[in-house]
Parts: structure tokens; C-alpha cells; sequence
């Protein structure tokens, strides 16, 4: 199985995490948000205001999406978020819920090329993503593409690069005969996938901003973990101990 997509009906805390979003973008752009609370996908505001603030100031752009990472809101989707992989035995959660933000610009730089997570982080091949839209995922903003079965592929070879997109993919048989899916997955619903599967976004064309959510799980009986060398998933590329006095050069996210 390529992916499953899990239904939600439980919404609420998609909407909290929105309206903490829209109060903090609100703030940095140094206005007072709206008391309103969200309670829809719709939010059109939320969208023209971090537009605005990506065009009006990169770098505080940078810093906000920074402070996002922080909100309650967010990590509390930690323990939510556990309901969704309640069939799996002897499982923890690698790395705590990372909010994306996806820009409708020409020059798309976080649209990585096909990828696999496993170059990305140091965990097994069975690992898990949980992939959450904020936003209701028509084809304008760019639906996840996956290769069809490439979930029991091994880690492909890759080269790192120092420019974005930071790696390359060597072409292969393995991977491009495969089928490419785009599946539709409806706001603050679960799309669920491993480590192997080769997957990459679509280009954002919309008028929105593409806001999604993911969250990682391990297996704690891996053959490759054991009572001494678990650890949290982390990114391999920039080290966020190394950061220092060059924080803004070393961004793992770079706006």
C-alpha cells in the first residue's frame, strides 16, 4: 500500500491551530487581529496576510514562520495525532508536528524534486508520516504526488547538493516506470505513508497559501534501535546546534 488516507471528523483543532496562525501573522505584521475565531477552511484573510507579509519583509517572514512552530496549538497534535496510527504496535513519535507553508510564487524553492524521507532523517524505512492540509487541496495548490508502490523500494541513491533543491535523484527503472498518483486528500484529514515512498509537491498556482501539517512516527522494535541508540528524528542537512551567530545562513528553511 502506497498511502492511506484516514477521515476525520473531528476539525476543531485544525481551526485552533488556524486562528493562532492568523493572530500571530497578524502581529507580526504589526496589526491587531480580528477577535473572530475561524471556524471554517476558508479564512481568506489569513491567506492575503501572509502573502503580504512574505512580500513585505522575507527575512521577518523567516522568523515568523519560525515562531509558528511554536504555537500550543500545534503540539498538541502530538497526542491527537496518535489516534491515526492506533493499529500499529510499539509505536513513538519521532519528531513533533512541523507546520508548512507553501507560497503561490513563481519561484517555488521548498518544492522539493521526488524524494524519499530517509534521506532526510535518520530513522528506518517502515517509519511513518502523517500529513495533514489545512486547506481544502484542489489541483491549483498542489496535491502530494506519489510513485504508485514505491513504498517497498529501498533507499534510492541520491547525490547532495549545496543549492537548493540540496539532492538529485539518479534516474532508474525502479522508480520512473512507476505510476504517479496525486491523491485528494479533504481538509484536517490524515494522508498516512512511509519513509520509502517516493513522493514530491505540485506546484502551488492558486491564490492561497498551501498550510499543511506533518507528523512523524518510529517503531520502537526496529532492529536498528535499541535501548541505547533511539533518538528523535532529526533533519540531516544543517545541524540547528551549528547555527550560532550565522542563524539566518544556516536556516534549514530559508524564506
Amino acid at each position: 500500500m502506497t498511502y492511506k488516507i484516514i477521515k476525520n471528523k473531528n476539525k476543531s483543532i485544525f481551526y485552533e491551530i488556524l486562528h493562532e496562525l492568523r493572530c500571530l501573522v497578524y502581529f507580526y505584521l504589526g496589526e491587531n487581529p480580528p477577535k473572530t475565531v475561524i471556524k471554517d477552511q476558508k479564512q481568506k484573510d489569513l491567506h492575503d496576510k501572509l502573502i503580504l507579509l512574505a512580500k513585505k519583509d522575507r527575512k521577518l517572514f523567516g522568523r515568523f514562520f519560525d515562531a509558528s512552530q511554536c504555537m500550543p496549538s500545534l503540539h498538541s497534535l502530538s497526542h491527537f495525532s496518535k489516534k491515526f496510527v492506533k493499529n500499529y504496535k510499539n509505536i513513538q513519535i519521532a519528531q513533533w508536528p512541523k507546520l508548512r507553508l507553501d507560497l503561490p510564487e513563481k519561484k517555488q524553492v521548498h518544492n522539493d524534486p521526488w524524494h524519499q524521507e530517509g534521506w532526510f532523517y535518520d530513522s528506518p524505512r517502515e517509519s511513518l508520516v502523517l500529513w495533514f492540509p489545512l486547506v481544502e487541496m484542489d489541483k491549483s495548490l498542489g496535491r502530494l504526488a506519489m510513485k504508485r508502490n514505491s513504498n517497498k523500494l529501498n533507499l534510492l541513491k541520491y547525490t547532495v547538493t549545496k543549492k537548493r533543491p540540496y539532492m538529485k535523484l539518479f534516474k532508474s527503472p525502479k522508480w520512473t516506470k512507476l505510476k504517479t498518483v496525486t491523491p485528494k486528500v479533504n481538509f484536517g484529514d490524515c494522508l498516512l505513508f512511509n519513509y520509502a515512498v517516493l513522493h514530491k509537491s505540485s506546484k502551488n498556482i492558486s491564490n492561497k497559501v498551501r498550510i499543511s501539517i506533518q507528523v512523524r512516527f518510529n517503531f520502537l522494535d526496529n532492529k536498528l534501535y535499541n535501548f541505547n541508540n533511539y533518538r528523535i528524528t532529526t533533519p540531516k542537512f544543517v545541524s540547528r546546534h551549528q547555527e550560532g551567530d550565522d542563524f539566518e545562513k544556516n536556516r534549514f528553511f530559508k524564506f
